[in-house]
């Protein structure tokens, strides 16, 4: 049974990517991480990727946190057509794309950014593909007088995350990277319906963006099962 509580599902979303942070930051593989992990529950990542992530998490509309990744239940397994349920589509997508970090080694291709904020902005792509699934707040997008998936979700998250950028207490490392690996963060994002993506100017134009059209593919298959311990 996924989490009931919204707050326990923000949670829960923001330990993972902190801990695939973290991973990211120090090099390790999950048994050397596990050996550290007590040593930093108060700490923070220190990449300026998190830091954005983060923001963004906590911004998210509040139906990120209570709606179901699907309303038809045609797309997506059982296990998602409940409370909270884009949330879980989220989280299973972030356990996958954990595992192709270990599964690709060319990461130096993704961006003109170091394997390490490769790695982040793949990661937060991953995290951030959903966050506007319904449409911006104040244009909510409603099927058979239901909140819905709008057909154009992926183009909402740059408009709606750009702001952050522009917070005076934001990174000064971020500020001098001119915001390059947003584009590139937002890119992956626009193009995550791959063939199926309403305008042909979004859809996946790297093996990257293809890595993230195919996990949110596979995971949204009802035949596909991810157990959520």
């Amino acid at each position: 049974m996924w989490l009931k509580n919204p707050e326990e599902r923000k949670e829960r979303l923001l330990k993972k990517t902190k801990d695939i942070f973290f991973k990211i930051e120090k090099d390790m593989d999950d048994k050397t991480y596990s050996q550290i992990k007590s040593t930093l529950w108060n700490e923070k990542p220190k990449s300026y990727i998190w830091m954005f992530v983060c923001r963004a998490i906590y911004q998210a509309p509040d139906y990120f946190w209570t709606r179901p990744s699907s309303i038809t239940g045609k797309y997506h397994p059982a296990d998602e057509f409940c409370a909270g349920g884009l949330v879980l589509h989220t989280y299973k997508a972030l356990l996958l794309a954990e595992e192709m970090l270990r599964g690709i080694d060319d990461w130096d291709m993704l961006s003109n950014e170091t394997v390490k904020e490769n790695k982040e902005i793949f990661i937060a792509a991953i995290v951030l593909h959903d966050l506007y699934a319904s449409g911006k707040p104040e244009q909510l997008y409603y099927k058979d007088e239901q909140l819905g998936t709008d057909p154009l979700h992926m183009l909402y998250v740059r408009p709606m995350l750009q702001d952050i950028l522009l917070s005076d207490n934001y990174s000064q490392d971020c500020l001098a990277k001119n915001y390059v690996w947003f584009d590139v963060i937002m890119r992956l994002i626009e193009g995550h319906y791959g063939p199926w993506s309403p305008l042909p100017q979004v859809k996946p134009d790297n093996k990257f963006a293809d890595l993230v059209y195919y996990i949110d593919y596979i995971i949204s298959r009802n035949f596909v099962n991810i157990n959520i311990d």
